[in-house]
């Protein structure tokens, strides 16, 4: 739903580039490598234009060469089959993260973590899913070496949680350094990486107190995949260290350019780096040449599911290649860019007479980039058109009843326009100043009496195209109650002498413009009982013209006096000679 812009002043343009791509080594995360800000204000005819962000793709997990999921930093998931070039509706599973990744022990069960939460899902009904806070400093990576369980580290701790229950979840503490990667290939045994050139080798179900063991002194790792118990294989720094995680020793570091790694078996790995793949065997890696399959973009995250297929992706693109031999893979968008905001090419305009009782209407802005929605404001400003707050009346909607309030300012109003990519707005041109309030309807002559009720003319000015809509009320200044006139007391909490005012009849209708019609007010019950009790009655008749919801304005006011019919006085006199006898009797 949009709302109107509320600036009708003229702001200074300032412009930013449409996308920072931040080097990975601000994150020290290879699948953070690219994270992209998507931020605009552009101005348009004096008005700020909102413009949508564009998520970008965290990292991606393909348990089966025909089924991988990618998550995006809006919390997003998109599960595709790598091996077709459709395009997945995403689904949302979690918040909005700057950091993020995910593992998916099988094709029907994933759990991808940001921030503090985790949120498992199966890929096939994503929708269904609930995220659960398991930490309270950040987590940056995952691996779930069963559907049952999963292993999460962030900076300096690892926290284990069972699917069923992860918010029971404890962190422990097992290295001194942020961790930014983490590895499990069975329930029993973890490895993580630092960004001190560290390894620390744990007991997920039982971490103790591992000791952080240094393998590549000058490495700041942002990735480990562990294929088997037996071997680990870190990235970071243009270097790779292939090591037995259960008596690492002193490996020898080969220099391998990536930021993010897959190994799916002990004799292949596949990283990437920027805009290239690099695949070597860990156990000889020799001089590992890295392939271009990505020109122009900056990949984040890679899933290898076999030795023969890897799934890689950019800020908005899947590209899926055979790591023996890469070739030139043809990128897929998982994210469609939002179209852009919402243009002004002309402003809206106004149309209608500027005195009160009339009514303005505003015709849509001229707009660039196709919107679908629209809101209004119509705001109230001095005789410049500057100085201008929201109308108390204003409603969105295309049209506007002038009030007496707004004689001697000028009108606008304010269009906002949106769409998926955002939202613009453009203001309108002043009105003339609008005029103090004419007198919009008149009596034609003075009301006449007949009977029980009164008779005004009543003409609507030809100027009111929608007519008038008038009230016609008789009023007493006298209190009834119980049937009987009664003077107001204090006791009653008034004051001596005080009255309230006693409708005695009301009649409604709408004049059409230019005409005259006769409005007949008849005396209600109340009205009659008090005639027929007095025989004369006098009654104050007053016409008002609504002019808007909740408000009017009184025109015309005249004092009416009625006469009991010859009936009423017969019956009263034989009424009182009745009442004689008896007490003579």
């Amino acid at each position: 739903m949009l709302t109107a812009a509320c600036t009708v002043s003229v702001m200074n343009s300032t412009s930013y580039p449409a996308k920072h791509v931040l080097p990975s080594s601000h994150w020290g995360l290879g699948r953070l490598a690219a994270l992209v800000v998507t931020t605009a204000l552009v101005t348009l005819a004096g008005v700020g234009v909102a413009t949508a962000t564009t998520p970008d793709l965290l990292a991606v997990a393909c348990p089966s060469a025909t089924q991988c999921t990618a998550i995006d930093s809006q919390g997003q998931e998109f599960t595709f089959n790598p091996q077709s070039s459709g395009r997945p509706a995403p689904v949302s599973v979690g918040a909005s993260w700057i950091k993020g990744d995910i593992a998916c022990p099988s094709t029907t069960q994933c759990t991808a973590i940001g921030g503090s939460e985790e949120v498992t899902f199966n890929p096939a009904a994503p929708a269904s899913s609930v995220a659960v806070p398991v930490d309270t400093t950040g987590l940056l990576s995952v691996s779930c070496p069963t559907t049952s369980q999963c292993t999460a580290v962030n900076r300096g701790q690892e926290v284990t949680f069972t699917i069923a229950a992860p918010g029971a979840a404890t962190p422990a503490s097992v290295d001194t350094r942020p961790m930014s990667g983490v590895s499990c290939p069975s329930a029993t045994q973890c490895t993580g990486v630092d960004d001190a050139g560290n390894e620390v080798t744990f007991n997920p179900q039982s971490p103790g107190t591992p000791t952080p063991l240094k393998i590549e002194k000058d490495a700041k790792f942002t990735a480990v995949s562990c294929p088997a118990e037996t071997q680990c294989t870190a990235l970071g720094n243009g270097t790779e260290v292939t090591f037995s995680p259960q008596s690492p020793g002193t490996p020898t570091p080969v220099s391998v350019e990536g930021s993010s790694l897959a190994c799916p078996s002990t004799s292949q790995c596949t990283a990437i780096d920027g805009t290239g793949e690099v695949t070597f065997n860990p156990q000889s890696p020799g001089t590992p040449t890295s392939a271009t399959i990505d020109p122009g973009m900056v990949l984040a995250g890679v899933s290898c599911p076999s030795a023969t297929q890897c799934t890689a992706v950019d800020m908005d693109r899947v590209l899926t290649f055979n790591p023996v031999e890469p070739g030139t893979p043809v990128p897929v968008a998982l994210i469609v860019p939002p179209p852009p905001a919402p243009a002004e090419i002309s402003p809206p305009a106004i149309t209608g007479g500027t005195v009160p009782g009339m009514t303005l209407t505003e015709t849509h802005a001229a707009w660039r980039n196709n919107p679908t929605e629209f809101a209004y404001r119509w705001v109230r400003c001095d005789v410049n058109g500057a100085s201008c707050v929201t109308a108390p009346n204003s409603t969105s909607s295309q049209t506007y009843t002038l009030v007496a309030a707004d004689a001697a300012s000028t009108i606008r109003v304010v269009e906002t326009a949106g769409n998926a990519g955002g939202s613009g707005a453009a203001t309108s041109a002043a009105t003339g100043v609008v005029a103090a309030a004419p007198l919009p309807v008149a009596a034609a002559e003075v009301p006449s009496v007949a009977g029980s009720a009164a008779r005004v003319p009543v003409t609507c000015n030809g100027a009111i195209g929608t007519g008038c809509s008038i009230t016609v009320t008789l009023t007493a200044t006298e209190r009834l109650a119980h049937g009987r006139v009664v003077a107001v007391t204090a006791s009653r909490g008034r004051s001596q002498g005080a009255t309230r005012p006693v409708t005695l009849g009301m009649a409604t209708t709408t004049v059409p413009g230019g005409q005259t019609t006769v409005v007949t007010v008849a005396l209600n019950t109340a009205g009659l009982h008090l005639l027929k009790a007095r025989h004369t009655l006098s009654a104050e008749l007053q016409v008002a013209q609504t002019v808007s919801p909740g408000h009017s304005t009184v025109l015309f006011s005249h004092t009416v006096a009625f006469k009991a019919t010859a009936k009423h006085k017969h019956k009263k006199r034989k009424h009182k000679r009745r009442r004689k006898r008896k007490r003579k009797g």
